[in-house]
């Protein structure tokens, strides 16, 4: 026994004078696959490949309670060779993870950049729109809000924080698509093709009789925001004109602010006025008063209001938002008003053009 003791101390002092009791030095895998975790949570793997990243850092996990457990041991009992081995493994996994995390990071990156430019896309449609109608409608709060959003986003992506990136679009897309929704009641029957038809059938009847029996017509067209008289048939001339307020929509009772639509004539001419010089058409017509009456028997106009009249084509300037008159430069309706007699027929129609801006536009927002 004492034999067995003295040889074991023995080979405990031929260790130490052998090893001179340093400890073997750490495998260079264990710094590499530490730096590597660091620069693939930089990365965002956590974000871009999370169930890879879990399966990299269980894996690393492991390899540190290895060493750990190794270093435990007697400084000359330690073998780092099975330490290396595994440290090497999850390196190698690591350097799989970092593509995949650049594919994926690239893939968002293209997702997210895609959809702020269609989103972006249908807020310019609306803006322009807005200012080509000189509708301030179009131009609603909510649209301000869906552009900050996607700048938003847009910054969030550069930062790899795509989740709140996509949060942010999806809060932009409700936005704009709550304006839609508003709007296209109102704008649908711009792209209507019958309708259209309608309002060219209009206009073509009051040229042909104009030709027909030499005489004046006038002929406004909302979406172009253009009053022209023609003569003969021909053009004469195009004034710039100013709408009422909600124009896009076809009058139907006092105080809703649009413009009335349909064949009128003038019945009156002004030459004092609120608004310069005016031209009074006779609305409402028979046309007028009959939709009048079946939308308040639907009940779908207030059950106080009336038809109103005293709709003019008058001065005041183009770019002024009316009550439901027509608007010219004073000018303008001084030349218009020397050139057109009382019962000269007024044809107002929203267009004539079945490829009309508000058709391109809704085309795009879809």
């Amino acid at each position: 026994m004492k034999s067995s003791r003295l040889k074991t101390g023995l080979l405990l002092i031929v260790l130490m004078v052998v090893t001179g009791c340093s400890e073997p030095p750490a495998p260079t895998e264990i710094q590499l696959a530490l730096t590597q975790e660091t620069e693939l949570w930089r990365a965002g793997a956590s974000v871009y490949t999370p169930e890879s990243y879990q399966q990299y850092l269980s894996a690393l996990n492991s390899a540190r309670d290895l060493y750990t457990r190794e270093r435990s041991r007697m400084v000359w009992f330690r073998d780092y060779q099975p330490i290396a081995r595994s440290f090497a493994q999850v390196h190698a996994m690591g350097e799989k993870m970092q593509g995949e995390v650049q594919t994926v990071a690239l893939q968002q990156s293209t997702e997210i950049s895609q959809t702020a430019d269609a989103l972006q896309k249908r807020i310019t449609l609306l803006k322009e729109l807005a200012e080509e109608l000189k509708d301030r409608r179009l131009a609603m709060r909510k649209l301000t809000q869906a552009d900050i959003r996607i700048e938003d986003a847009k910054r969030l992506a550069k930062e790899r924080r795509s989740k709140e990136a996509n949060q942010k679009l999806e809060a932009a897309r409700i936005d704009i698509d709550a304006v839609i929704k508003t709007l296209r009641p109102l704008l649908a029957r711009y792209a209507d093709r019958q309708q259209i038809a309608r309002w060219k059938s209009q206009v073509d009847k009051a040229l042909a009789e104009s030709r027909r029996e030499g005489k004046d017509v006038i002929i406004v067209r909302k979406v172009d925001r253009q009053l022209t008289l023609y003569r003969k048939g021909g053009r004469v001339r195009d004034f710039n004109a100013g709408f009422g307020f909600n124009f896009l929509a076809d009058k139907l009772y006092s105080g809703d602010k649009a413009t009335p639509e349909g064949e009128y004539k003038i019945v009156k001419k002004l030459p004092y006025s609120r608004y310069y010089k005016a031209l009074l058409i006779d609305y409402p017509n028979q046309e007028d008063q009959q939709r009048f009456a079946l939308a308040k028997k639907k009940k779908l106009i207030p059950a106080n209001v009336g038809i109103g009249n005293l709709i003019e084509i008058h001065g005041g300037g183009n770019d002024s938002m009316t009550n439901g008159c027509i608007s010219l430069q004073d000018h303008h309706i001084s030349d218009l008003f020397a050139q057109v007699d009382v019962g000269t027929p007024v044809v107002i129609v929203g267009t004539i053009d079945y490829d009309n801006i508000i058709a391109s536009a809704l085309r795009g927002l879809n």
